[in-house]
């Protein structure tokens, strides 16, 4: 359980967080999504704001308050959050033109640098292994390109095999949770859209683009992240332990710009982890998931830090991002290109491989109390270390 003060503490944040989000809206109408994506409080209360610097300081002020909570992730991640606000602030007050490395480490509480040569290398070897045990040799793209022609959907099937996906995973979910499932989404195709798949749990609905190449690999990794034991079970889990005093306010709501949003990223990419989903088919999508992140994030440090063309940063994913096709180079040229979102592709960089050394040290069986912190609170990067040293209550 959360004590008392820190739910007191929560219940102000998420109100200066609606407060935040409203300014933010009124001085970007274009941002379909704003800064609280979900809310699924019933109180919806909102700090009013007369302008910036009456943000900035109430987040100044929230942010001195929760070096004294009782809990130690609670302190670390709360203030990484409050600087997230700040620097939204900042953002705002420059008309998006805060420089990209500010952005990632004021939204992101990380350090603000794209993935080196080496890293990506590292990602390359590794599924150039796990390709060719799949019986794929030749060179990288040879090998992804021939596993890509033999493991891909068809377009007229790609709902129902989502569908019959997604109703093993639940299956496999709530054999390791000891929580209550969420009632599966409905499944529609779109296209043009600037993502792979969307979780609208509001609705109801996964939003699957089919402009992509999609694989069997693909699907499956789409239904852990955007349904269970990802963004559904992570949704649904915060609004029990929101209701019950071992979450906060906070967590009723999915934030982006936020600290939160590498951890809400990772803990959806590596859930198959959790549900025994390991085999080659998994293991090489999940090198794919994590080397398309890698190049997104030096797409994104091109177009907003060192002056690249849109024709070049389009040249450049295609070139490393070895399946998807056009399709998805598009879709993630139309995610990272726009101010203000790009910072957003480091959560997929560096959340997925925060996490997987922790499921790890457990062999995948993590235990349900360690699962009801990471899947009930948000966490930030750092808070995710305090996590792994014992620092929850």
């Amino acid at each position: 359980m959360l004590d008392g003060t820190t739910r007191a503490y929560a219940e102000r944040l998420a109100r200066a967080y609606r407060g935040l989000d409203a300014l933010h809206r009124a001085a970007h109408p274009e941002d379909p999504w704003g800064l609280v994506v979900l809310d699924m409080a019933e109180d919806r209360s909102t700090t009013t704001f007369g302008g910036w610097d009456a943000a900035r300081a109430a987040f100044g002020r929230l942010a001195e308050e929760a070096a004294d909570l009782a809990e130690p992730d609670r302190r670390t991640y709360y203030a990484d959050l409050c600087r997230s606000a700040m620097t939204v602030v900042a953002w705002n007050e420059r008309d998006g033109a805060l420089p990209l490395e500010d952005q990632v480490a004021g939204f992101l509480a990380t350090e603000p640098r794209p993935a080196s040569d080496a890293e990506l290398d590292a990602v390359r070897i590794a599924l150039g292994a796990e390709l060719e045990a799949a019986g794929h040799g030749g060179t990288l793209a040879e090998a992804a390109g021939a596993w890509e022609r033999a493991t891909r959907v068809a377009p007229d099937q790609l709902v129902a095999t989502m569908e019959r996906l997604m109703d093993e995973a639940l299956e496999r979910c709530a054999a390791v949770f000891d929580v209550p499932m969420p009632a599966l989404p409905s499944v529609t195709l779109v296209r043009g859209a600037p993502f792979n798949a969307r979780c609208d749990f509001a609705r109801g609905v996964v939003e699957l683009n089919a402009d992509p190449v999609i694989t069997l690999g693909d699907l499956r990794h789409l239904a852990v992240h955007e349904v269970v034991p990802g963004h559904c079970l992570q949704f649904e889990t915060r609004r029990l332990a929101a209701r019950e005093g071992w979450g906060g306010a906070d967590g009723l709501m999915s934030l982006v710009k936020s600290a939160g949003s590498p951890l809400f990223e990772g803990v959806a990419d590596a859930g198959g982890d959790l549900i025994g989903w390991t085999e080659p088919v998994d293991r090489i999508t999940a090198l794919v998931s994590r080397l398309r992140a890698g190049i997104g994030t030096v797409a994104a440090w091109g177009l907003h830090r060192e002056g690249w063309t849109r024709e070049r940063a389009r040249a450049y994913l295609a070139e490393h991002a070895l399946m998807g096709g056009p399709g998805w180079v598009e879709n993630r040229l139309g995610y990272i290109a726009p101010k203000g979102r790009g910072a957003h592709v480091w959560s997929y960089w560096l959340g997925e491989q925060a996490l997987r050394p922790i499921y790890g040290r457990h062999d995948g069986a993590v235990p349900a109390a360690e699962l009801r912190t990471l899947y009930g609170r948000m966490h930030s990067l750092a808070s995710l270390a305090v996590l792994a040293d014992g620092g929850a209550r």
